[in-house]
């Protein structure tokens, strides 16, 4: 779980956050695992060409800098009333009254807490999100190393996940509260 629900004297917020070391644990980890498939003319894995690993921690920083602001835009409009509500490799406070902690090195956003939603619906926006931001890094990842396949499938993934974001996860948070 990557988000926070709380509410101010004046506003209510729900901030998904997603902490940059466990992104790109997950993304080195799945570029590894791909790699090790790609076999050179000798048969040898290309791990070193295709995976991601602390050396790219630069190229990383960038994706997930584009990643995210990509990711902001689907939810914009949600954050009216909110300021500063996109979180750059910031520290984000979590937990409720009495049991407050933080996490450190963390990229998402705020939006506006419309309270009228299934709480169940959180957890599923809050995967959407991450699936997006991973497949965004992924997709930039097989560009950069130029392995046009790879970026062809990571970008149709992309696309995949940007439209479930937009259409079916953020729908449940949008709606106002009818009385």
């Amino acid at each position: 779980m990557s988000y926070t629900k709380y509410t101010t004297e004046t506003l209510a917020r729900i901030t998904f956050y997603y902490q940059r070391e466990n992104i790109f644990n997950n993304v080195s980890l799945r570029t590894m695992y791909r790699a090790k498939t790609i076999l050179n003319e000798k048969g040898e894995a290309m791990n070193d060409q295709y995976s991601m690993s602390a050396d790219e921690d630069d190229a990383f920083a960038i994706f997930l800098l584009d990643a995210v602001n990509d990711a902001f835009q689907a939810v914009m409009k949600m954050t009216t009333g909110v300021t500063d509500a996109i979180i750059i490799d910031q520290t984000v406070v979590t937990g409720e009254i009495g049991a407050v902690s933080s996490v450190t090195n963390c990229y998402g956003f705020m939006i506006l807490d419309e309270e009228a939603y299934n709480e169940n619906a959180l957890f599923t926006v809050d995967d959407g999100i991450k699936k997006y931001i991973q497949s965004h890094i992924l997709a930039a990842w097989w560009g950069l190393v130029s392995y046009e396949k790879e970026e062809a499938k990571w970008l149709v993934t992309r696309d995949r996940e940007r439209a479930d974001l937009i259409t079916n996860r953020l729908f449940q948070l949008r709606k106002k509260l009818q009385s």
